[in-house]
Protein backbone atom coordinates (compact mmCIF):
# COMPACT_ATOMS: atom_id res chain seq x y z
CA UNK A 1 0.00 0.00 0.00
CA UNK A 2 2.45 2.44 0.90
CA UNK A 3 4.58 1.20 -2.71
CA UNK A 4 1.56 2.56 -3.84
CA UNK A 5 1.17 5.71 -2.49
CA UNK A 6 4.71 6.52 -3.28
CA UNK A 7 4.17 5.67 -7.09
CA UNK A 8 0.77 8.09 -6.95
CA UNK A 9 2.45 10.91 -5.24
CA UNK A 10 5.54 10.46 -7.64
CA UNK A 11 3.39 10.54 -10.72
CA UNK A 12 1.10 13.62 -8.84
CA UNK A 13 4.36 15.62 -8.86
CA UNK A 14 5.54 14.34 -11.94
CA UNK A 15 2.15 15.45 -13.76
CA UNK A 16 1.95 19.14 -11.92
CA UNK A 17 5.40 19.41 -12.93
CA UNK A 18 4.86 18.87 -16.17
CA UNK A 19 1.46 21.10 -16.67
CA UNK A 20 3.59 24.13 -15.07
CA UNK A 21 6.15 23.50 -17.84
CA UNK A 22 4.66 22.91 -20.65
CA UNK A 23 1.31 24.30 -20.40
CA UNK A 24 0.47 28.24 -19.29
CA UNK A 25 -2.62 29.92 -19.50
CA UNK A 26 -2.42 34.14 -19.72
CA UNK A 27 -4.87 37.29 -19.79
CA UNK A 28 -5.22 40.80 -19.83
CA UNK A 29 -7.71 43.54 -20.32
CA UNK A 30 -8.59 47.16 -22.12
CA UNK A 31 -10.99 49.26 -21.70
CA UNK A 32 -12.73 52.51 -22.74
CA UNK A 33 -15.70 54.55 -22.09
CA UNK A 34 -16.28 58.05 -22.80
CA UNK A 35 -18.57 60.72 -23.40
CA UNK A 36 -19.01 62.94 -26.57
CA UNK A 37 -20.80 65.66 -28.20
CA UNK A 38 -20.18 68.07 -31.06
CA UNK A 39 -21.52 70.10 -34.22
CA UNK A 40 -21.11 70.98 -37.56
CA UNK A 41 -22.37 74.16 -38.58
CA UNK A 42 -25.74 74.82 -37.50
CA UNK A 43 -27.72 72.74 -38.81
CA UNK A 44 -26.34 68.89 -37.51
CA UNK A 45 -25.51 68.34 -33.62
CA UNK A 46 -24.76 65.32 -31.80
CA UNK A 47 -24.18 63.80 -27.73
CA UNK A 48 -23.56 60.02 -26.86
CA UNK A 49 -22.06 58.22 -24.33
CA UNK A 50 -19.86 54.62 -25.38
CA UNK A 51 -17.54 52.12 -24.61
CA UNK A 52 -15.44 49.71 -25.75
CA UNK A 53 -14.29 46.26 -23.80
CA UNK A 54 -11.68 43.66 -24.79
CA UNK A 55 -10.81 40.80 -22.61
CA UNK A 56 -7.60 38.81 -23.88
CA UNK A 57 -7.45 35.21 -23.15
CA UNK A 58 -4.03 33.38 -24.08
CA UNK A 59 -3.50 29.55 -23.46
CA UNK A 60 -0.62 27.08 -24.52
CA UNK A 61 3.26 26.15 -24.24
CA UNK A 62 6.38 26.66 -25.59
CA UNK A 63 5.17 25.38 -29.29
CA UNK A 64 1.28 25.86 -29.53
CA UNK A 65 -0.43 28.68 -28.76
CA UNK A 66 -4.37 29.80 -28.70
CA UNK A 67 -5.30 33.26 -28.48
CA UNK A 68 -8.96 34.61 -28.16
CA UNK A 69 -9.19 38.65 -27.84
CA UNK A 70 -13.18 39.12 -27.67
CA UNK A 71 -14.86 42.62 -27.57
CA UNK A 72 -17.47 44.53 -26.40
CA UNK A 73 -18.64 47.54 -28.23
CA UNK A 74 -22.01 49.21 -27.18
CA UNK A 75 -23.23 52.69 -27.23
CA UNK A 76 -25.19 53.74 -23.76
CA UNK A 77 -28.90 53.53 -24.27
CA UNK A 78 -30.97 51.55 -26.52
CA UNK A 79 -31.33 52.68 -30.35
CA UNK A 80 -34.23 50.98 -32.06
CA UNK A 81 -33.50 49.74 -36.11
CA UNK A 82 -36.67 51.06 -37.19
CA UNK A 83 -38.39 48.12 -36.82
CA UNK A 84 -38.91 48.32 -33.12
CA UNK A 85 -35.92 45.92 -32.37
CA UNK A 86 -32.79 47.07 -30.48
CA UNK A 87 -29.19 47.07 -32.61
CA UNK A 88 -26.58 45.29 -31.48
CA UNK A 89 -23.97 48.07 -30.44
CA UNK A 90 -26.28 50.04 -28.00
CA UNK A 91 -27.33 48.74 -24.85
CA UNK A 92 -30.58 49.27 -23.05
CA UNK A 93 -32.70 47.77 -20.59
CA UNK A 94 -32.12 43.61 -20.97
CA UNK A 95 -29.09 44.64 -23.51
CA UNK A 96 -27.44 40.78 -22.56
CA UNK A 97 -24.72 40.32 -24.54
CA UNK A 98 -25.91 42.14 -27.47
CA UNK A 99 -22.33 43.67 -28.79
CA UNK A 100 -19.72 40.05 -27.91
CA UNK A 101 -17.95 39.43 -30.67
CA UNK A 102 -14.80 37.72 -31.32
CA UNK A 103 -12.42 39.75 -32.68
CA UNK A 104 -9.25 37.31 -32.66
CA UNK A 105 -9.39 33.54 -32.84
CA UNK A 106 -6.33 31.88 -33.77
CA UNK A 107 -3.90 29.16 -32.90
CA UNK A 108 0.28 29.55 -33.16
CA UNK A 109 2.66 26.68 -34.04
CA UNK A 110 6.65 28.03 -33.01
CA UNK A 111 9.67 25.80 -33.97
CA UNK A 112 8.13 22.58 -34.57
CA UNK A 113 9.95 22.35 -38.29
CA UNK A 114 12.96 24.45 -37.67
CA UNK A 115 13.61 26.90 -34.93
CA UNK A 116 12.37 30.44 -35.77
CA UNK A 117 9.41 29.11 -37.93
CA UNK A 118 6.11 29.98 -37.14
CA UNK A 119 2.74 29.09 -38.35
CA UNK A 120 -0.70 30.51 -37.57
CA UNK A 121 -4.06 30.17 -38.93
CA UNK A 122 -7.26 31.97 -37.57
CA UNK A 123 -8.80 35.40 -37.58
CA UNK A 124 -6.34 37.45 -36.42
CA UNK A 125 -4.83 41.58 -36.84
CA UNK A 126 -2.94 42.65 -39.10
CA UNK A 127 -1.59 46.40 -39.54
CA UNK A 128 0.45 48.20 -42.30
CA UNK A 129 1.37 52.03 -42.35
CA UNK A 130 -1.57 53.60 -44.63
CA UNK A 131 -2.50 50.27 -45.76
CA UNK A 132 -4.35 48.01 -43.28
CA UNK A 133 -5.53 48.18 -39.34
CA UNK A 134 -8.02 44.96 -39.65
CA UNK A 135 -8.94 41.76 -38.59
CA UNK A 136 -8.34 38.56 -41.09
CA UNK A 137 -9.12 34.79 -41.57
CA UNK A 138 -5.91 34.16 -42.87
CA UNK A 139 -2.85 31.14 -42.65
CA UNK A 140 0.57 32.84 -42.38
CA UNK A 141 4.36 31.76 -41.69
CA UNK A 142 6.85 33.29 -40.11
CA UNK A 143 10.41 33.07 -40.26
CA UNK A 144 12.72 34.75 -37.58
CA UNK A 145 16.13 35.08 -39.04
CA UNK A 146 17.86 36.76 -36.53
CA UNK A 147 18.01 40.89 -38.34
CA UNK A 148 14.33 40.42 -38.36
CA UNK A 149 11.64 38.37 -40.10
CA UNK A 150 9.82 37.63 -43.41
CA UNK A 151 6.39 36.51 -43.45
CA UNK A 152 3.91 35.11 -46.19
CA UNK A 153 -0.07 35.46 -45.59
CA UNK A 154 -3.15 34.10 -47.46
CA UNK A 155 -6.48 35.79 -46.38
CA UNK A 156 -10.28 34.68 -47.07
CA UNK A 157 -11.62 38.29 -48.37
CA UNK A 158 -14.74 37.14 -49.71
CA UNK A 159 -16.73 33.73 -50.37
CA UNK A 160 -19.89 34.56 -51.97
CA UNK A 161 -20.21 30.42 -53.06
CA UNK A 162 -18.74 27.31 -51.20
CA UNK A 163 -20.31 25.56 -54.83
CA UNK A 164 -17.95 26.23 -57.52
CA UNK A 165 -20.18 24.62 -60.01
CA UNK A 166 -24.49 24.08 -59.73
CA UNK A 167 -26.22 22.89 -62.72
CA UNK A 168 -23.57 23.10 -65.44
CA UNK A 169 -22.73 26.57 -64.31
CA UNK A 170 -19.51 27.73 -62.72
CA UNK A 171 -19.08 30.10 -60.16
CA UNK A 172 -15.42 32.15 -59.78
CA UNK A 173 -16.41 34.67 -57.03
CA UNK A 174 -13.88 33.98 -54.38
CA UNK A 175 -11.60 37.17 -53.46
CA UNK A 176 -8.32 36.22 -52.06
CA UNK A 177 -5.13 37.84 -50.76
CA UNK A 178 -1.51 37.29 -50.54
CA UNK A 179 1.10 39.17 -48.68
CA UNK A 180 5.00 38.79 -48.64
CA UNK A 181 5.73 40.85 -45.57
CA UNK A 182 9.59 41.13 -44.12
CA UNK A 183 11.19 43.76 -41.45
CA UNK A 184 14.38 44.16 -41.10
CA UNK A 185 16.54 45.52 -38.54
CA UNK A 186 19.71 47.60 -39.20
CA UNK A 187 20.80 49.10 -35.55
CA UNK A 188 18.28 51.57 -34.45
CA UNK A 189 16.25 51.89 -37.87
CA UNK A 190 13.82 49.06 -39.02
CA UNK A 191 13.01 48.45 -42.80
CA UNK A 192 10.23 46.51 -43.89
CA UNK A 193 9.22 46.08 -47.20
CA UNK A 194 5.54 43.95 -48.72
CA UNK A 195 4.39 42.61 -51.45
CA UNK A 196 -0.06 42.69 -51.76
CA UNK A 197 -1.80 40.15 -54.37
CA UNK A 198 -5.33 40.39 -54.25
CA UNK A 199 -7.53 38.58 -57.06
CA UNK A 200 -11.58 39.57 -56.68
CA UNK A 201 -12.48 36.56 -59.05
CA UNK A 202 -14.64 37.01 -62.08
CA UNK A 203 -17.94 36.91 -61.25
CA UNK A 204 -17.33 40.27 -58.64
CA UNK A 205 -15.28 42.27 -60.59
CA UNK A 206 -12.26 40.47 -62.42
CA UNK A 207 -9.77 42.85 -60.56
CA UNK A 208 -6.36 41.99 -60.15
CA UNK A 209 -4.11 44.49 -57.44
CA UNK A 210 -0.97 44.24 -57.11
CA UNK A 211 0.56 46.90 -54.40
CA UNK A 212 3.82 47.61 -53.24
CA UNK A 213 5.28 48.88 -50.50
CA UNK A 214 7.92 49.77 -47.96
CA UNK A 215 8.00 51.41 -44.46
CA UNK A 216 11.14 52.50 -42.23
CA UNK A 217 11.05 53.52 -38.71
CA UNK A 218 13.99 54.36 -36.47
CA UNK A 219 14.70 55.99 -32.96
CA UNK A 220 18.00 57.89 -32.28
CA UNK A 221 17.18 59.35 -29.02
CA UNK A 222 16.50 62.57 -29.62
CA UNK A 223 14.74 61.97 -33.10
CA UNK A 224 12.39 59.60 -34.32
CA UNK A 225 10.46 58.91 -37.60
CA UNK A 226 8.23 56.92 -39.62
CA UNK A 227 7.92 57.01 -42.97
CA UNK A 228 5.76 54.74 -45.63
CA UNK A 229 5.43 54.74 -49.40
CA UNK A 230 3.01 52.35 -51.33
CA UNK A 231 1.78 52.31 -55.04
CA UNK A 232 -0.98 50.52 -56.14
CA UNK A 233 -1.93 48.80 -59.57
CA UNK A 234 -5.27 47.07 -60.80
CA UNK A 235 -6.11 45.39 -63.68
CA UNK A 236 -9.38 45.52 -64.57
CA UNK A 237 -11.96 43.39 -67.18
CA UNK A 238 -14.50 46.10 -67.98
CA UNK A 239 -17.16 43.04 -68.64
CA UNK A 240 -18.83 42.86 -72.11
CA UNK A 241 -16.03 44.27 -74.10
CA UNK A 242 -13.58 42.19 -72.79
CA UNK A 243 -11.00 44.95 -72.59
CA UNK A 244 -8.28 45.04 -70.36
CA UNK A 245 -7.68 48.21 -68.24
CA UNK A 246 -5.08 49.16 -66.01
CA UNK A 247 -5.39 52.16 -62.97
CA UNK A 248 -2.68 52.98 -60.37
CA UNK A 249 -2.22 55.08 -57.67
CA UNK A 250 0.24 56.02 -54.46
CA UNK A 251 0.22 57.12 -51.03
CA UNK A 252 2.94 58.58 -48.30
CA UNK A 253 2.79 58.96 -45.02
CA UNK A 254 5.82 60.75 -43.08
CA UNK A 255 6.03 61.15 -39.16
CA UNK A 256 9.07 62.96 -37.68
CA UNK A 257 9.73 63.48 -34.05
CA UNK A 258 12.52 65.68 -32.10
CA UNK A 259 12.56 65.15 -28.18
CA UNK A 260 14.70 68.34 -26.66
CA UNK A 261 13.99 66.28 -23.49
CA UNK A 262 12.89 63.16 -22.23
CA UNK A 263 9.26 65.35 -21.28
CA UNK A 264 8.61 66.92 -24.67
CA UNK A 265 8.01 65.41 -27.73
CA UNK A 266 7.67 68.26 -30.90
CA UNK A 267 6.33 66.41 -34.29
CA UNK A 268 5.95 67.28 -38.00
CA UNK A 269 3.61 65.14 -39.80
CA UNK A 270 2.07 64.65 -43.51
CA UNK A 271 -0.08 62.38 -45.68
CA UNK A 272 -0.57 61.97 -48.98
CA UNK A 273 -2.93 59.65 -51.44
CA UNK A 274 -3.38 60.29 -54.97
CA UNK A 275 -6.76 60.57 -56.36
CA UNK A 276 -8.84 59.36 -59.48
CA UNK A 277 -8.68 60.61 -62.81
CA UNK A 278 -9.44 59.79 -66.19
CA UNK A 279 -9.14 56.03 -67.06
CA UNK A 280 -5.83 55.66 -65.63
CA UNK A 281 -5.18 57.08 -62.15
CA UNK A 282 -7.45 55.76 -59.32
CA UNK A 283 -8.21 56.87 -55.56
CA UNK A 284 -5.19 55.35 -53.25
CA UNK A 285 -6.80 55.52 -49.86
CA UNK A 286 -10.58 55.06 -51.02
CA UNK A 287 -9.45 51.56 -53.23
CA UNK A 288 -7.06 50.08 -50.05
CA UNK A 289 -9.91 50.90 -48.04
CA UNK A 290 -12.74 49.09 -50.10
CA UNK A 291 -10.45 45.80 -50.21
CA UNK A 292 -9.50 45.71 -46.52
CA UNK A 293 -13.02 47.26 -45.46
CA UNK A 294 -11.89 49.82 -43.48
CA UNK A 295 -8.72 51.97 -43.31
CA UNK A 296 -5.69 53.39 -40.89
CA UNK A 297 -6.24 56.27 -39.19
CA UNK A 298 -4.14 59.30 -39.16
CA UNK A 299 -3.03 62.15 -36.36
CA UNK A 300 -5.86 64.80 -36.74
CA UNK A 301 -8.74 64.27 -34.58
CA UNK A 302 -11.46 64.44 -36.64
CA UNK A 303 -10.51 65.22 -40.52
CA UNK A 304 -8.49 61.68 -39.87
CA UNK A 305 -9.87 59.98 -37.30
CA UNK A 306 -6.84 60.01 -35.00
CA UNK A 307 -9.26 60.69 -31.78
CA UNK A 308 -11.07 58.52 -29.17
CA UNK A 309 -13.84 58.65 -31.59
CA UNK A 310 -12.43 56.08 -33.99
CA UNK A 311 -13.19 53.37 -31.17
CA UNK A 312 -16.38 52.81 -32.35
CA UNK A 313 -17.39 57.02 -31.92
CA UNK A 314 -19.82 59.37 -34.31
CA UNK A 315 -18.33 61.56 -36.78
CA UNK A 316 -21.06 62.82 -39.91
CA UNK A 317 -20.53 60.75 -43.25
CA UNK A 318 -18.78 62.90 -45.35
CA UNK A 319 -16.16 63.81 -42.28
CA UNK A 320 -15.81 59.80 -41.75
CA UNK A 321 -14.71 59.87 -45.72
CA UNK A 322 -12.59 63.53 -46.03
CA UNK A 323 -9.32 61.19 -45.62
CA UNK A 324 -10.22 58.19 -48.32
CA UNK A 325 -11.98 60.07 -50.76
CA UNK A 326 -11.67 59.42 -54.19
CA UNK A 327 -10.62 62.18 -55.25
CA UNK A 328 -7.12 61.49 -52.93
CA UNK A 329 -5.81 64.07 -49.53
CA UNK A 330 -3.06 65.60 -48.67
CA UNK A 331 -2.83 66.37 -45.02
CA UNK A 332 0.34 68.25 -42.66
CA UNK A 333 0.78 69.00 -39.72
CA UNK A 334 2.53 70.14 -36.28
CA UNK A 335 1.90 68.63 -32.80
CA UNK A 336 3.27 69.37 -29.19
CA UNK A 337 3.29 67.32 -26.21
CA UNK A 338 4.37 67.83 -22.80
CA UNK A 339 4.66 65.67 -20.25
CA UNK A 340 4.45 67.12 -16.40
CA UNK A 341 4.36 63.85 -13.87
CA UNK A 342 1.11 62.35 -14.12
CA UNK A 343 -0.55 65.35 -16.42
CA UNK A 344 -0.05 65.04 -20.74
CA UNK A 345 -0.75 67.69 -22.95
CA UNK A 346 -0.89 67.57 -26.58
CA UNK A 347 -1.57 70.18 -29.15
CA UNK A 348 -1.79 70.20 -33.00
CA UNK A 349 -2.83 71.66 -36.30
CA UNK A 350 -3.40 70.40 -39.63
CA UNK A 351 -4.38 71.95 -43.13
CA UNK A 352 -5.96 68.82 -45.54
CA UNK A 353 -6.74 69.43 -49.23
CA UNK A 354 -7.89 66.81 -51.83
CA UNK A 355 -5.55 65.66 -53.59
CA UNK A 356 -7.51 66.63 -57.11
CA UNK A 357 -10.62 69.40 -57.41
CA UNK A 358 -14.08 68.08 -57.38
CA UNK A 359 -16.50 69.20 -59.89
CA UNK A 360 -17.00 72.69 -58.60
CA UNK A 361 -13.40 73.19 -59.31
CA UNK A 362 -11.94 72.98 -55.46
CA UNK A 363 -10.31 71.11 -53.37
CA UNK A 364 -9.92 72.75 -49.30
CA UNK A 365 -11.10 70.68 -46.96
CA UNK A 366 -10.12 72.56 -44.40
CA UNK A 367 -7.61 73.36 -41.16
CA UNK A 368 -8.02 71.85 -37.59
CA UNK A 369 -7.08 72.23 -33.73
CA UNK A 370 -6.65 69.39 -31.65
CA UNK A 371 -6.06 69.64 -28.16
CA UNK A 372 -5.91 66.82 -25.45
CA UNK A 373 -5.39 66.67 -21.55
CA UNK A 374 -4.80 63.04 -20.17
CA UNK A 375 -4.42 62.36 -16.31
CA UNK A 376 -2.45 59.26 -14.82
CA UNK A 377 -4.74 58.20 -11.90
CA UNK A 378 -3.50 54.56 -11.86
CA UNK A 379 -0.52 52.61 -13.69
CA UNK A 380 -2.07 52.46 -17.28
CA UNK A 381 -4.88 53.99 -16.41
CA UNK A 382 -6.41 57.74 -17.71
CA UNK A 383 -8.87 60.42 -17.69
CA UNK A 384 -8.58 62.31 -20.25
CA UNK A 385 -10.15 65.35 -22.19
CA UNK A 386 -10.23 65.88 -25.65
CA UNK A 387 -11.56 68.57 -28.35
CA UNK A 388 -10.94 69.15 -31.65
CA UNK A 389 -12.15 72.11 -33.89
CA UNK A 390 -12.11 72.51 -38.29
CA UNK A 391 -12.22 75.43 -39.97
CA UNK A 392 -14.63 74.49 -43.17
CA UNK A 393 -12.53 75.41 -46.44
CA UNK A 394 -14.02 75.59 -49.93
CA UNK A 395 -18.73 75.60 -49.96
CA UNK A 396 -19.42 72.19 -51.53
CA UNK A 397 -16.71 70.43 -49.69
CA UNK A 398 -16.93 71.67 -46.01
CA UNK A 399 -17.99 75.28 -45.87
CA UNK A 400 -19.03 74.90 -42.05
CA UNK A 401 -17.40 74.66 -39.01
CA UNK A 402 -16.91 71.23 -37.10
CA UNK A 403 -16.06 70.85 -33.47
CA UNK A 404 -16.51 67.79 -30.82
CA UNK A 405 -15.29 67.51 -27.28
CA UNK A 406 -14.83 64.05 -25.74
CA UNK A 407 -14.29 62.81 -22.21
CA UNK A 408 -13.08 59.43 -20.69
CA UNK A 409 -11.60 56.49 -18.77
CA UNK A 410 -8.91 54.75 -20.41
CA UNK A 411 -7.28 51.47 -19.11
CA UNK A 412 -5.18 48.39 -19.24
CA UNK A 413 -4.73 45.74 -16.83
Amino acid sequence: MKKLLVVLMALLFTTGAFAADTAKFDYNFWGLAYGAMGSWGSDEKWDYQHFRIRPMFTAGNENIKGVVRLQIDQKYGRIDDGFGDPVWNAAGPFARNRAVRVQYAYMQLSNLFMDGLTFATGLKGYDYPLIADTELALTSATFDFGMGNVSLYYAKINEDEVATKTGGLKADDDAQLYIIDATINAGDIAIRPALFYADTGKDIGDEKWYMGAINASGDMGMFDFDATCAYLSIKHDRGATGKKESYSGYGVDLNVNVKPDADMVIGLFGTYTSGAKGDKKLGFADEVAGLFVGDTVGKLFLLQRGGIQDYGGYLPGTVEGFHTNSLGAMTAGLSFQYKVDKLTLLGQVGYMTLAKKNTADEKNVGTEIDLKISFDVAPKTSLFLEYAYVMGGDDSICKDDIQQILWGLKTSI
